[in-house]
């Protein structure tokens, strides 16, 4: 029945896992964490009382988004759950035993300074709803979600100042209170030990906190959990006492701990709530496919002045596309792939007019500069591209503009300014139709022409 049970509680998990990660994404995180409150078994008592005492949860998970601000995680994380347990002076538990003669009694057991630590390590696997910042922020994150806990270990330790057993026979109205070799007497002192046996718990779970972000593509996470169990943990109500009555004596009686006891403890549900931890790697923006720019017009055809003889002018070498870069045939067999694909990568220009490098364009531009410090004899005609809102004559501003603020973030890098010129295509060179403002984005951009 055990192993049925355990290959039970794996299948459920492996479901669960399942369902969460086959989540269609954008992005993906791996994560590890740790966290600690207090964790612990919740229940009621008739005739005590019950504390959570502190516990822990470390583990680790991986998160698949589902949009640019919400995500899935699921994962493994092991749980220390600790419950502090006391019962109230005095108080008497009774049950229905057979001693070695057959005979049917009342085992009368009563404790005085009761007081019992319960263990329960958990395997617990989440499958949380991620609301967060898009993944360049830093901002207030929320979790909300359910977890399967799969028990590991289920210990308990009692111990008491003074415990009695004592038998009452009705049939003879006789109650043996001093017979220790029949498992009746007095035990100052006492202390025992044994283990509990509990279902799977579902719990539902919450987590709210703030995100920062450390690096390009790792996250820290900083935040307060909940964790309420949803089902009754114990696999069944109690029908004996504090002791399990042996007739070989009363120094072989076991401790069987308060959930052996009838009607006296209510639902046992996992309970936690604490800070937790969680350092996230490898999140990060989908990277987008570079756009080659745009071809240049071919160049008028050669002027022919006919006469005798015939002089014709010099036609200049016609650029042709490699990759992603626009390079004349005299330099191209002196770039890497890399740097022409580097080369190729245009700056964009989110907003109608804006000439302004952003931060990502500035770090565009401390690349672009190694490559042309490193091939001092390459000339660049940087071209500003816009959209089609405007007019003729303020697009054109536009784009010189766009191409000016490059020239000079490339000058500032240490790039000679001979080699740089700029000029403006206006809206007159799209790379995509200005038909919707995701086009209109596309076509606001500087692309490099090598000469």
């Amino acid at each position: 029945m055990k192993r049925k049970s355990i290959r039970k509680n794996l299948f459920a998990a492996g479901c669960l896992m399942v369902m969460a990660v086959s989540a269609s994404a954008q992005k993906q995180e791996f994560s590890i964490a740790a966290g600690g409150g207090l964790q612990g078994i919740n229940y009621s008592m008739k005739h005590g009382d019950v504390s959570l005492k502190p516990g822990f949860q470390l583990g680790f998970g991986y998160m698949r988004s589902i949009g640019r601000r919400w995500g899935i995680r699921t994962g493994v994380e092991l749980g220390l759950y600790q419950s502090k347990v006391s019962l109230d002076p005095g108080t008497q538990f009774t049950s229905y035993e057979i001693d070695s003669e057959n005979s049917a009694f009342e085992y009368r057991v009563k404790a005085n300074g009761y007081r019992e630590e319960q263990k329960f390590w958990a395997l617990k696997i989440p499958v949380m709803l991620q609301l967060h910042p898009e993944f360049n922020k830093n901002g207030l994150y929320a979790q909300l979600g359910v977890q399967l806990g799969l028990p590991v270990s289920n210990s308990y330790s009692t111990s008491a100042d003074q415990i009695s057993a004592t038998g009452y026979y009705p049939d003879y109205n006789l109650e043996i209170t001093e017979l220790p070799v029949h498992g009746f007497g007095t035990q100052n002192g006492w202390k025992g030990k044994g283990e509990y046996d509990f279902n799977l718990s579902w719990s539902a779970a919450a987590e709210l906190g703030w995100r920062f972000r450390i690096a390009a593509n790792n996250n820290l996470y900083a935040g307060f959990y909940v964790d309420y169990g949803l089902n009754n943990i114990k696999k069944s109500e109690g029908e004996g006492s504090l002791l399990n009555y042996q007739p070989e004596g009363l120094a072989q009686s076991k401790a069987a701990g308060v959930f052996s006891l009838k009607n006296e403890t209510g639902n046992a549900r996992l309970m936690a709530y604490g800070i937790k931890l969680r350092i996230g790697f490898g999140s990060g923006k989908t990277k987008k496919k570079i756009e080659p720019p745009p071809a240049p017009p071919p160049p008028p055809p050669p002027a022919l002045v006919i006469d005798t003889p015939v002089v014709v002018t010099p036609v200049p070498v016609e650029p042709v596309v490699i990759e992603s870069v626009v390079v004349s045939e005299v330099h191209a067999d002196s770039l890497t792939d890399d740097e022409m694909k580097l080369l190729g990568s245009p700056f964009l220009f989110g907003k109608v007019g804006d000439t302004t490098l952003s931060a990502s364009a500035k770090q565009h531009v401390i690349a672009i500069a190694e490559i042309l410090k490193k091939h001092p004899e390459l000339i660049v005609n940087i071209e500003g591209h816009t959209c089609n809102i405007g007019t003729d004559a303020v697009n054109k501003r536009i784009g010189l503009g766009r191409a000016n603020a490059v020239a000079a973030a490339l000058k500032a890098e240490g790039v000679d300014a001979g080699s740089l010129q700029t000029t403006s295509r206006a809206h007159l060179q799209p790379v995509a139709p200005n038909n919707s403002e995701a086009n209109r984005k596309k076509n606001r951009r500087v692309v490099l022409i090598i000469l």
